[in-house]
């Protein structure tokens, strides 16, 4: 069976801290082949820098000399709030005979009892957390589903999504923190004024 790996998120935008843990989660968990699934929409956050079709180019700039990383635009149902169960449901009805691993961060370990149907996640995928073996971990043994999630440490990198938009809402250089291509896609979008009147917009509700 094909181990396929699925790596959800807004990636707004995606960065080389993005880059870095699809690496590792294909080395680390020896997938096959890692699926990265950027979030149409999501329940915690109404807006986004980058359109969904920006987001979808950039995850495919940066990951295009990963041979076994593919972008999917599953997400992009139409629908207002997709969730965990149903993303890999419908994952699983178009790509057959696939043993999945759900990447999630160690600060949704907490908050994985919260989420809709969570315990049919563990019925349809391994799910796999990256940690910084922060000394949270003592506050998860009382956890039931503890031994059921599998952990990799996370690469070296700390970088913030926020940190990266509150840079480019104040036009500052961001080309540290991401892959080339992607701050070349960012920089073309700027000087075609694509995006300038929104983070323009921002700029003024962050005051």
């Amino acid at each position: 069976m094909i181990k396929t790996g699925i790596f959800g998120g807004t990636f707004d935008p995606f960065h080389l801290g993005h880059l870095a843990l699809s690496k590792a989660f294909i080395n680390e968990i020896q997938l096959d082949e890692l699926f990265i699934i950027p979030a149409a929409n999501t329940p915690l956050k109404d807006a986004f820098i980058f359109s969904y079709q920006q987001r979808m180019t950039m995850a495919n700039l940066a990951l295009k000399e990963i041979k076994k990383a593919f972008v999917s635009d599953l997400d992009n149902t139409g629908e207002n709030k997709s969730y965990s169960v149903e993303l890999i449901r419908r994952f699983k009805e178009k790509y057959k005979d696939r043993q999945i691993y759900f990447a999630i961060g160690e600060d949704n370990v907490a908050q994985l009892k919260d989420w809709k149907d969570y315990q049919k996640l563990f019925e349809i995928a391994k799910i796999v957390v990256f940690t910084r073996n922060t000394p949270t971990r003592k506050l998860w043994d009382q956890l039931d589903y503890l031994d059921k999630l599998s952990f990799v440490k996370m690469p070296a990198i700390d970088i913030s999504s926020t940190e990266i938009r509150q840079k480019l809402i104040n036009n500052e250089d961001v080309s540290l923190f991401l892959p080339k291509h992607v701050n070349d896609y960012i920089s073309s979008l700027k000087q075609f004024d694509n995006i300038n009147n929104f983070l323009l917009d921002q700029k003024h509700e962050n005051k």
